[in-house]
């Protein structure tokens, strides 16, 4: 059993959120405001703004007019706060283009896909003044952050990239390569019935029938028969895999019957 890079989230349900999101919001919350007078009082205070991240530091001197955002988290926050986004990545999930939780964006906005390699010259033609990738999968490097960089100040993750956290028996397990998203390891199907060591076991597949091989096999249906499984789409796998302040509340409520399901059950000890 090879997992996609937005599938099992295997692990109890907490989802931390970025701390440099927070910093992205102070960044964009003053992209969207009605004009405002000139002063210490105002917007443009706050500028220019320096922020620490993996990298080293990027300095925002003004503020934003032209945001370009290239990871769900930063999509999101910058769309909520009403930031300028002029180009932005593209939802993977099911309700492609736009995630569920979002209002649209005009068109010709949502144009990237984290699918394609680093399109430095499709958004360098969006003419960015600050680049959002604190939760990108195209910008997992110095590289394609000093790329970025020299198309327009661009901020990233502070630490480390990654959603949710695996099980303490799964953490020491070797990554299968880079088709595997940061946090997650490549499980066997021979070793399934390690899923019955976490609390909640939630998974998400490409197609139908590869649910049906999944659920079909005898050892992954002993294992989850002695845990709390929940089949989920493309759209939630994504929330869990980056977490941010505005899809929290709607991956909730979709979750709330599985999460209370685990809340009632005994202690396992695991």
């Amino acid at each position: 059993m090879h997992t996609a890079p937005l599938g099992p989230a295997r692990s109890s349900v907490v989802a931390t959120v970025v701390a440099l999101v927070v910093a992205a919001m102070l960044l964009v919350a003053g992209c969207s405001a009605a004009p405002q007078a000139a002063g210490p009082q105002g917007a443009d205070a706050a500028f220019p703004l320096t922020l620490d991240h993996a990298f080293g530091t990027t300095t925002i001197p003004a503020r934003p007019q032209r945001v370009v955002a290239l990871g769900s988290a930063d999509v999101a926050v910058a769309r909520v706060l009403g930031a300028d986004v002029v180009g932005s990545l593209r939802n993977a999930g099911e309700s492609q283009p736009q995630a569920p939780y979002l209002t649209p964006f005009p068109d010709g906005v949502l144009t990237i896909s984290e699918l394609e390699p680093l399109p430095l010259e499709r958004i360098a033609a969006y003419r960015p003044d600050v680049i959002l990738a604190v939760s990108s999968y195209l910008v997992t490097d110095r590289d394609a952050y000093e790329r970025l960089s020299a198309i327009a100040p661009t901020v990233v993750y502070r630490d480390v990239l990654f959603g949710l956290c695996l099980p303490p028996t799964f953490a020491t397990d070797p990554p299968a390569g880079d088709e595997v998203a940061p946090g997650t390891v490549a499980l066997s199907y021979e070793e399934a019935g390690r899923l019955a060591e976490a609390d909640l076991v939630v998974m998400s597949f490409p197609t139908p029938a590869d649910r049906r091989r999944f659920e079909g096999n005898p050892v992954v249906a002993r294992a989850l028969a002695r845990t709390t499984y929940v089949p989920i789409g493309l759209d939630e796998a994504i929330a869990l895999q980056a977490p941010n302040v505005v899809s929290t509340g709607w991956l909730l409520d979709r979750l709330r019957p599985a999460l209370e399901r685990v809340a009632a059950a005994p202690a396992t000890g695991r």
